[in-house]
């Protein structure tokens, strides 16, 4: 039976009253395999490049304009303390639908859940290239129009997070459906496969949950107490840009490399204070200091 005849039988499953839908198709589980897979490697793909965005600027000068996930929270929690809540509150619901889902009523052949009973029709439009090319767009204008990491970092994980899960979770809504399985029917395919791989994604997906929740709501790892996001008028991101434009505008020849920043209280004033180094790492005594109102470097840093 092909896919399309499997899910006309679920949905006349619905029809006649039964509150179990039929499995899907070998060929939606594949599906569902390559779309979750492409979609997870695009946003792991994306934290990559954010947590390794100060090796690349430092070694390679290559400015990667966004944070990584765990940091845009952080920045959220910071701002609104209670943005931890939510955090706890998306991540641990999330968790028990992917290891101990409830029975199937009303849900497609392709594990997604249906408000009313009827024919849906199958989205072939919708695919990983449709979700990921639609996330990239978003993420272009992005990086193109904010110029700020944190606000980029929300707009590319958002767009992620919308087409490639809340979207192809939302079209039974209106009757279609995408040709893959759900994100936990999905996993629940995983999971029953009865060999090594079933037990190391169940391993995999508690541990990684329950790390998740921890870093995530506790940020940074594992610190219980946080200092304020801003401090002298400007958050630790903004006040290196700031030290790295103007060390850059004193000295447009370069030689010199961001090191290490701190805060501290100059002339009974917050300020960070910012050090750089010389090229071959050495102590070239080029310091920034960034108040509020004011932003002045050492003669070091024009040498």
């Amino acid at each position: 039976m092909s896919s399309d005849e499997t899910a006309a039988q679920g949905s006349r499953d619905l029809r006649a009253g039964r509150t179990a839908a039929a499995a899907p198709s070998a060929g939606d589980v594949k599906r569902g395999y390559l779309f979750w897979g492409l979609v997870t490697g695009a946003i792991l793909l994306v934290e990559l490049a954010g947590a390794v965005a100060d090796w690349l600027d430092k070694h390679f000068s290559i400015t990667i304009p966004w944070t990584t996930i765990s940091g845009m929270v952080g920045h959220l929690e910071e701002l609104w303390p209670t943005t931890a809540v939510f955090v706890v509150g998306i991540i641990a619901p999330a968790a028990v639908y992917a290891l101990a889902p409830p029975p199937s009523h009303r849900r497609t052949p392709r594990g997604r859940w249906l408000l009313r009973s009827g024919d849906v029709r199958r989205a072939r439009w919708y695919g990983a290239p449709t979700a990921l090319a639609l996330s990239a767009v978003v993420g272009l204008i992005a990086v193109l129009v904010f110029d700020d990491d944190y606000h980029r970092a929300e707009v590319i994980y958002g767009a992620l997070f919308f087409f490639g899960i809340v979207v192809p979770s939302l079209l039974p809504l209106v009757r279609l459906e995408p040709g893959f399985t759900a994100l936990f029917a999905t996993i629940q395919n995983l999971r029953r496969q009865r060999n090594v791989v079933a037990w190391l994604a169940t391993v995999a997906l508690s541990g990684g949950m329950a790390i998740l929740i921890v870093h995530l709501a506790f940020y940074p790892w594992p610190d219980i107490t946080k200092e304020p996001v801003s401090y002298a008028g400007r958050t630790a991101k903004e006040a290196r840009k700031r030290a790295v434009a103007r060390v850059r505008q004193v000295r447009p020849e370069g030689g010199l490399v961001y090191s290490t920043q701190a805060r501290q209280v100059v002339n009974g004033k917050e300020a960070w204070v910012v050090f750089f180094l010389g090229a071959d790492e050495s102590d070239a005594g080029c310091t920034v200091i960034l108040k509020e109102d004011s932003v002045a470097v050492t003669p070091e840093c024009s040498q």
